[in-house]
């Protein structure tokens, strides 16, 4: 059996845009994923068990029609009809960020009792995901940053893979430049005059480069002047920020507020890591309800703004005015 819950009888937070389209085999996984998105506007919620009488090719379809649908997430443990399932998702208009259960051997049995559907193998499945350009979740917690970031940045142009990585501490800069590795991503490197106007603001014996650390001694005012200069290079696609908030120099409000402020004045990609301060999940929901995608470490951040510029770049679909994403 399958039931449907129209956004407008969810007893869930509205938000200016609600365009998260929720389909899912568990219901608990469905609720759960919406609790996990306080500041992501869910649009709809699907549970379609068994797929007895509508299945989620079924569903995929109707949302891809569905105009204030922007990003469709699936949960799924067995497919039906996997061909059915291919041929529409290559065609899809739309971001479908699926996590598929039932990954290993030992726990098909389990999903023919929950679902009454097979799991399939996993290795083959990850193949036709590629194949149809379904952005793959490995585990929930994947799952809730793919769907994040997606639904924030939809209004976020992509123009290439070429990103800064910006932080007042270099163990912070580095971690995330690792997060570059399998990905499409690139470190760029900054034109002569971004680096003259940095070379203004860091201690003269730091050096300038990507990641970029401006030192422990610099003040939040000095971490958003050098935002602002990255993100005038036109050799940076999008950037990558992650601020410690320890130093005595950085007053972590007036941080957050100007974050803000380059993130709604700039039309690049911009994705913020911290793990400290026992505020965090307070300036987390801040940007956020902003529509600036925070992450629990500056590696998930990285990965996550891989995922999101390498499907524009694998569809050729923009939902913005652009001819060529350069990569």
């Amino acid at each position: 059996s399958s039931f449907f819950l129209p956004s407008e009888k969810m007893n869930i937070p509205k938000r200016e845009k609600n365009e998260l389209s929720i389909l899912s085999q568990s219901g608990a996984i469905s609720v759960n994923l919406m609790h996990l998105l306080p500041n992501v506007g869910v649009r709809s919620i699907v549970s379609f068990g068994n797929m007895a009488d509508v299945d989620a090719t079924d569903l995929i379809t109707h949302f891809n029609k569905d105009k204030g649908t922007k990003v469709i997430a699936l949960y799924i443990e067995g497919f039906k009809n996997g061909r059915k399932f291919y041929e529409v998702a290559k065609n899809l208009e739309k971001p479908l960020i699926v996590l598929k259960g039932g990954k290993v051997e030992e726990v098909k049995e389990a999903t023919i009792s929950h679902v009454g559907a097979m799991a399939g193998d996993y290795d083959i499945v990850k193949t036709v995901f590629g194949d149809a350009n379904v952005i793959n979740a490995e585990d929930i917690q994947q799952f809730f940053e793919y769907c994040k970031i997606f639904t924030l940045l939809d209004e976020k142009r992509v123009e290439g893979n070429k990103i800064a990585v910006l932080s007042n501490s270099g163990g912070l800069g580095i971690l995330g430049a690792d997060g570059i590795k399998n990905s499409r991503l690139s470190l760029t490197k900054y034109s002569k005059n971004t680096i003259s106007k940095i070379k203004n603001i860091v201690r003269g014996f730091l050096t300038v480069s990507n990641p970029t650390d401006i030192g422990t001694d610099a003040t939040d005012m000095d971490y958003i002047e050098v935002a602002k200069y990255i993100c005038d290079d036109r050799e940076v696609s999008a950037l990558v920020l992650l601020p410690g908030f320890e130093p005595p120099p950085i007053e972590i409000p007036r941080l957050i507020k100007n974050i803000e402020k380059i993130c709604k004045q700039t039309e690049k990609p911009i994705v913020v890591a911290f793990t400290q301060t026992e505020d965090r999940i307070k300036y987390a929901n801040q940007l956020e309800s902003k529509n600036v995608p925070v992450f629990q470490s500056p590696e998930r951040a990285v990965k996550a703004l891989g995922k999101y510029i390498n499907y524009y770049y694998q569809t050729g679909y923009f939902p913005w005015e652009s001819s060529s994403v350069n990569l």
